[in-house]
């Protein structure tokens, strides 16, 4: 049996103890409740209190305990801490999710700041609600539906957490709520503010200061690739590398029903024997950082245009010969400036890449006066790309949903939820079935086996 140290002082055998670490001046105790034993700090460094404070303690978790309380309190920043920990760790077992990033923004940044302090099983609906009032003053506005759900969750998994370890219960478990109306339109761009804000890029680049320009024209390709795929700002292109692209190419007869194979391409447009021939592009984004799990992006020449622009600056190469040299960086990129004065033999300029574009996609939308929705008044933000992205594809390229759903990564039931507004009116284009008259308008004449018989019999 190990000799006990000065430092330990046995209260009640095998019930409650009290002792000092050799690096804390602070005393520490241990008591068992039922079966198990618990540890917490006394805060104090004089013997006497902290045997006072050790026995309240334990006699507090044995009164708790009968009256169907969880004997033991911890606070909520301590179950906070080990929420974050259990999500880095799902994260590191490859079991993650990319929103945990965000969940873990808002423990660090809102919950933690707010809760701390307060224990977790003493949290109750009024708190709930204060906490509301103290997020809205905090961001300066109303949060928006989606902002609340997410910390709703956040609040959740610490909540499971506490739960898991055996400091509250289900019975004790605040019931949050969504209070917040969801909005009923998503603030996209129409047709008009799109075609704008692809073609204002050259010039606003060409107009800002030399160490500018390559993040503004990379950023003016990221979004071209947003307005093309309909992805999700932030990992799932940031994240892409080259070795996840790749390039289809179909070469078709444009003024016939006919695809022509044509050897020694080279123009995307060539006219022959009276007729246009055109390169189709399908650049397949394979993309592996999303919220539930890996899919594949389509791309069309927009995409394949911007990523052969990114592929001449930073390498000096065509796209296909990019994609053929396996090289495995990550594709939204830039060159840092290299100035006259940095220059030495030895330095190689290096590829960065973009932390946040949120800002300067904010200033673009200012100085284009595209920032606010003439339709819900709102901000636009990056988010707003892949709701345009979803308009278009719905108002005017007839795409179904259920193929929609597969390119944005989402369900059939959150599209229909968030673009019911393309009502009849708005799909007024797609309700002409212009396409399906036209085939029976011009069909030939009806089959014979259609064709009417009469059932009389000749006199």
């Amino acid at each position: 049996m190990p000799k006990q140290v000065k430092t330990t002082h046995v209260i009640t055998d095998k019930e409650l103890i009290v002792y000092r670490r050799n690096t804390s001046s602070v005393y520490q105790c241990r008591y068992k409740v039922g079966k198990k034993w618990q540890r917490a700090t006394t805060h104090t460094a004089d013997l006497k209190d902290a045997i006072a404070f050790a026995k309240k303690l334990h006699i507090t978790a044995h009164v708790r305990k009968e009256n169907n309380f969880v004997p033991i309190q911890r606070y909520f920043k301590d179950l906070a801490k080990l929420a974050i920990q259990r999500m880095l760790q799902n994260e590191a077992y490859g079991n993650g999710k990319v929103i945990y990033r965000n969940y873990i923004m808002i423990i660090n940044k809102y919950l933690i700041k707010y809760f701390g302090k307060h224990y977790i099983d003493n949290i109750t609906h009024n708190d709930i609600k204060d906490y509301a009032d103290w997020r809205a003053e905090q961001l300066g506005r109303i949060p928006k539906r989606s902002t609340v759900i997410a910390h709703n969750v956040a609040l959740n998994l610490i909540f499971e957490e506490a739960i898991q370890r055996g400091y509250l219960t289900e019975a004790t478990k605040p019931k949050l709520s969504v209070d917040v109306k969801a909005t009923d339109v998503r603030d996209a761009f129409v047709l008009d503010e799109v075609v704008a804000i692809r073609n204002n890029f050259d010039n606003w680049i060409a107009h800002s200061r030399q160490d500018s320009v390559a993040v503004r024209t990379l950023l003016k390709d990221y979004v071209n690739v947003l307005l093309d795929t309909g992805a999700r700002p932030g990992v799932e292109l940031l994240e892409l590398t080259w070795k996840q692209i790749e390039v289809k190419v179909d070469k078709t007869v444009t003024k016939t029903d006919k695809k022509v194979e044509l050897e020694d391409w080279e123009s995307v447009d060539e006219l022959v024997d009276e007729q246009l021939f055109r390169k189709e592009y399908a650049v397949i984004l394979k993309i592996q950082k999303h919220k539930t799990k890996e899919r594949n992006a389509i791309g069309s020449i927009y995409t394949y245009k911007a990523l052969e622009r990114i592929a001449e600056r930073n390498y000096g190469m065509t796209l296909n010969e990019v994609i053929k040299s396996n090289i495995d960086d990550r594709i939204f990129t830039y060159r840092e400036l290299v100035t006259d004065r940095q220059k030495s033999p030895n330095r190689k300029a290096k590829l960065l890449t973009p932390k946040n574009y949120t800002n300067l996609f904010n200033e673009y939308l200012i100085e284009h006066n595209l920032l606010i929705s003439e339709i819900t008044k709102r901000r636009r933000v990056l988010y707003s790309l892949r709701h345009t992205y979803a308009t278009l594809a719905l108002e005017h390229d007839k795409v179904p949903i259920h193929t929609l759903s597969r390119q944005m990564g989402t369900s059939v039931a959150m599209i229909e939820k968030h673009y019911s507004h393309l009502d009849a009116v708005k799909a007024m284009k797609q309700l002409r079935n212009t396409e399906t008259r036209y085939l029976i308008d011009n069909a030939e004449a009806v089959s014979e086996k259609y064709q009417y018989v009469s059932k009389k019999k000749k006199s």
